[in-house]
């Protein structure tokens, strides 16, 4: 029987490191790559920048689709041609160097039963923190529990992680769960599978309806036993798989609401779950109902518009007005807040004020990877420790050195920074550039000529390794040159055909604009925005163009 409650889809990563994080998918495309901007980011030499994707057709089944990969993707034990989709069965399996996913319809069945009341063995109504820790029987394991919950609950970002780092945890507190799961319960009412676990042997995982409207609708914890002869007794989700107990606990916010529902279920016939266990598991889905709380309220628009004033308080106010110079700036995050950054910022000036037509400038463009507020607090770090850098004289290599090796230290999870840095010097119109693992600027010179080294090996992101070693290239800029540095969100941006802007499409508008940067740079905002016209915009934007007066291309438009 098909579940009439909507769960997600999904897909699971069972094997290789990160096993167990789960990926929901919707009607938008999951790409799996190595590139930090896929859905599903895997850091693996042998995975292809953009290796897979799976996406979903108009009657709603789910494909799986090789994007010309160098190491093929395997689907159920078959390569799979580039560019050609296969469709997804639930419970199919696709291998991708090593990597191993399980598409599951549903990795938690809902299904419609009747459970008798002799099934629910008992209830917990309340649900308050200190009714819970001062109820408990158990007040020290209780208290350690919390605790090492709390702990894990920590320094990841993406809920998916934190949650399976708690379910795990779980099953190390409660010895005689086989098998058990994590919901959250969304606005438009589908459920999200956030976190499965499974001892070997274990059954599917499966919940009730009628035991699910307990937990939520009216947020009682419970604990359900498979009784001989009762509904439940002769259910398929509970005694198919012979299971003996569950419990079943909603996930609460600070004022009650429920988001969730945690569920362990047992097979051990002798040591069944009691009333001390759900105690127990009611008291540590306190912290975890903060972090899903914390997370809604993460992607509530309203909650990100004073972080955005933050943000946009940190971009410089004013461009530099060196004599013989032009600059031009654009910046327009997917969120509220988001992880792009650039800056302006005079060499060696220490703290105290200088004029715009300052002669030596240092010019930054970076990009954290992902986006939203975490991306924009590590903006914030990076923007203030690179300032401080440069203010004091230290040249880009010096630069990309110290600030590689300050994050690396600060081991943020998933965290890492591509990052451009040009020291130029308006009196000798000489610029040195310090690439770590950005893109590379493209250089129009004035006669219409363009250089790039798109090519060229770059650095290592910033974050990734202690000991990479910088260099930095130099370069003369003669009148009517024009530079353009950006972030891949011009070169990333797709249209409703999933066709990338490219950086043929960049190059195209940077040859065919007649004018200065001020120019080029407003005819590629114009491009990145019309080539997308009909797609929500899911990256950062950032664009920076400066160049020396005169001479400019008439262009070939």
């Amino acid at each position: 029987m098909a579940p009439r409650v909507p769960v997600a889809p999904t897909l699971e990563l069972i094997a290789k490191f990160g096993s167990g994080r789960m990926y929901e998918l919707d009607e938008r495309p999951l790409t799996i790559g190595r590139d930090r901007t896929s859905g599903v980011c895997l850091s693996d030499r042998c995975v292809s920048t953009f290796h897979a994707r799976v996406i979903r057709r108009e009657d709603g089944a789910y494909l799986v689709e090789d994007l010309n990969s160098s190491n093929l993707t395997i689907l159920d034990g078959q390569k799979l041609a580039p560019y050609t989709p296969a469709v997804l069965m639930d419970g199919s399996r696709i291998r991708i160097c090593g990597f191993v996913f399980v598409f599951r319809l549903a990795a938690v069945e809902v299904r419609e039963e009747e459970v008798g009341d002799d099934t629910i063995l008992g209830t917990l109504a309340d649900m308050s923190a200190h009714k819970l820790s001062s109820r408990a029987d158990r007040a020290a394991t209780v208290l350690r529990a919390v605790l090492a919950i709390n702990r894990l609950l920590g320094g990841a970002t993406a809920l998916n992680e934190v949650l399976m780092r708690a379910l795990s945890e779980l099953f190390a507190i409660f010895g005689q769960a086989d098998c058990g799961f994590i919901l959250t319960a969304e606005p438009d009412g589908k459920f999200i599978p956030r976190a499965t676990l499974h001892r070997e042997n274990a059954p599917a995982l499966s919940l009730s309806t009628t035991v699910l409207d307990h937990v939520l609708r009216e947020r009682k914890a419970l604990i359900v036993s498979t009784v001989s002869g009762s509904a439940l007794g002769t259910s398929d989700s509970f005694s198919g798989g012979g299971i003996r107990t569950a419990l079943c606990v909603p996930i609460l916010g600070r004022e009650g609401k429920a988001l969730g529902i945690i569920q362990l279920d047992s097979q051990l016939k002798k040591v069944p779950f009691g009333a001390e266990d759900l105690e127990l598991l009611a008291a540590v889905a306190v912290p975890i109902g903060v972090v899903v709380e914390n997370h809604g309220l993460w992607r509530d628009r309203a909650a990100l518009s004073a972080a955005a004033e933050v943000q946009a308080a940190q971009l410089p106010k004013r461009r530099p007005t060196p004599p013989g110079y032009t600059f031009w700036d654009y910046y327009q995050p997917a969120l509220e807040v988001g992880g792009d950054y650039y800056d302006y910022i005079p060499e060696g000036a220490g703290r105290r004020a200088v004029a715009p037509a300052w002669p030596r400038w240092a010019v930054a463009v970076g990009d954290v990877a992902g986006k939203g507020m975490p991306a924009a607090i590590m903006v914030a770090g990076l923007s203030a420790e690179v300032r401080h850098l440069v203010r004091s004289g230290a040249g880009p290599v010096e630069v990309a050195d110290v600030v590689n090796l300050d994050l690396y230290e600060a081991a943020v999870p998933g965290r890492f920074v591509t990052f451009l840095l040009a020291l130029f010097d308006a009196t000798t119109h000489r610029f040195s550039l310090v690439n770590a693992g950005h893109m590379w600027p493209i250089v129009r010179r004035a006669s219409g000529v363009l250089e790039s080294w798109s090519g060229a090996e770059s650095g290592m992101p910033l974050g990734v390794e202690p000991a990479t070693v910088y260099g930095a290239v130099a370069l003369a800029l003669g009148p009517g040159d024009v530079v353009v540095m950006y972030t891949d969100g011009v070169t990333d941006a797709a249209n409703r055909h999933d066709e990338m802007f490219g950086l043929q499409g960049l190059e195209r508008v940077v040859s065919e604009t007649a004018g200065g940067p001020a120019e080029v740079g407003a005819a590629i905002a114009r491009a990145v925005r019309n080539h997308a016209a009909g797609r929500d915009q899911v990256d950062d934007v950032a664009i920076l163009c400066f160049g020396r007066d005169g001479g400019p291309v008439s262009g070939t438009s």
